[in-house]
């Protein structure tokens, strides 16, 4: 066996606008939570000065952990993941909106501009809606803010993470 030969030149990838969305809330309790903070902690390790992170966490109240800024700074990001603990309900829908509202802020047509959404889906707090939630999704990936979502523990809602992503234009 070989190796492919590697391509005479390094292919720039466009510059994220990324917000990275949290379910802190009691069912992510353990090992769901570590993931996402596991996953997070990785995104903001491999990004560059020419992304845009903001980090949102929520259980029933959504708090924007860290505006939208560039990423001059990783530890800005590294230690409000490190403060991230398990809290109460689900307010997803109301976790996801605040991640899509610090994007659009800073929308530009050169960006990968997406809401990377870190849960469980068990939605229970706030709009609650499946059919509510992904016109949400569909309408803000209409104009230019994708939806991509990542279910974690073993009784995540598969049916309302996939809906997210796929009326999101995600992943």
């Amino acid at each position: 066996l070989a190796a492919p030969e590697q391509p005479d030149r390094i292919v720039e990838r466009k510059p994220l606008n990324l917000s990275i969305v949290i379910d802190r809330s009691g069912s992510m309790a353990g090992r769901p939570l570590q993931e996402a903070l596991r996953c997070a902690s990785m995104i903001v390790e491999r990004s560059s000065p020419k992304d845009r992170l903001s980090i949102i966490s929520y259980d029933q109240d959504v708090g924007v952990d860290v505006p939208s800024q560039r990423v001059q700074n990783k530890n800005i990001f590294l230690t409000a993941l490190k403060s991230i603990s398990e809290g109460g309900t689900t307010d997803l829908h109301g976790g996801w909106l605040a991640g899509a509202e610090q994007l659009a802020m800073h929308m530009k047509e050169s960006d990968i501009t997406r809401v990377l959404l870190l849960s469980d889906g068990n939605a229970n707090a706030g709009i609650k809606d499946v059919d509510q939630i992904t016109r949400h999704c569909e309408t803000m990936a209409e104009q230019g803010v994708a939806t991509s979502t990542y279910g974690l523990g073993e009784g995540f809602n598969e049916d309302l993470m996939t809906e997210m992503a796929r009326t999101g234009q995600g992943n």
